[in-house]
């Protein structure tokens, strides 16, 4: 017999049900195969779904963060801008009680002849604002017999000195100097011996 013949005839020992079976395996296996791509994309699009979902999340905190940001941002501006407008405020309260005696005094000034009493109250009233201002943090420079320093003071004139210890030391103050706790808001002015 020719192989041609041989392998166009049907095997004589198959078994039709084995046959069968063997399609059913392939049509399965088809089946298997369709049901995996279908996983595949259903677990695509759960996967998408899900992004999209977290990518929501996302933007909705990063845009809450920004207003956030922003609202602090103006308020921060807000209290600062307050706090520059009324930073003499405890200063100012603390004052009100001098300026208090200062019109009382003026009231007795013009209705009194009394020079002692008058001088006796507006010292009362120096001492009560130098007080004041010393609690607050305003010192006065004790410069006399000091040596000059152009970083607190200022020469208004220079006077020659016999003494030669004398030079270039401070020989008297014209105008008093004040420092706010250590910094210096108003030099000195005073005259030095040369």
């Amino acid at each position: 017999m020719n192989e041609n013949t041989i392998k166009d005839q049907p095997e004589l020992n198959s078994d039709p049900n084995q046959t069968q079976m063997n399609n059913q395996a392939e049509t399965l296996q088809g089946n298997n195969f369709t049901e995996a791509n279908s996983e595949n994309q259903n677990n695509s699009v759960s996967e998408i779904d899900t992004l999209k979902k977290e990518n929501e999340e996302l933007r909705d905190r990063y845009l809450r963060l920004a207003s956030e940001f922003d609202n602090f941002r103006k308020r921060t501006q807000k209290e600062k801008a307050d706090l520059i407008r009324y930073a003499s405020e405890d200063v100012l309260i603390a004052l009100l009680p001098v300026l208090d005696d200062f019109e009382r005094a003026a009231d007795v000034i013009s209705n009194s002849d009394n020079l002692s009493a008058i001088k006796e109250g507006l010292t009362l009233i120096h001492h009560k604002l130098s007080t004041t201002l010393k609690a607050k943090g305003l010192k006065v420079m004790d410069l006399q017999g000091q040596v000059f320093n152009s970083d607190t003071q200022e020469v208004i004139a220079s006077v020659p000195v016999e003494d030669e210890t004398q030079k270039g030391k401070i020989l008297e103050t014209i105008l008093k100097g004040y420092t706010l706790e250590e910094k210096v808001i108003r030099c000195a002015k005073v005259i030095i011996g040369e």
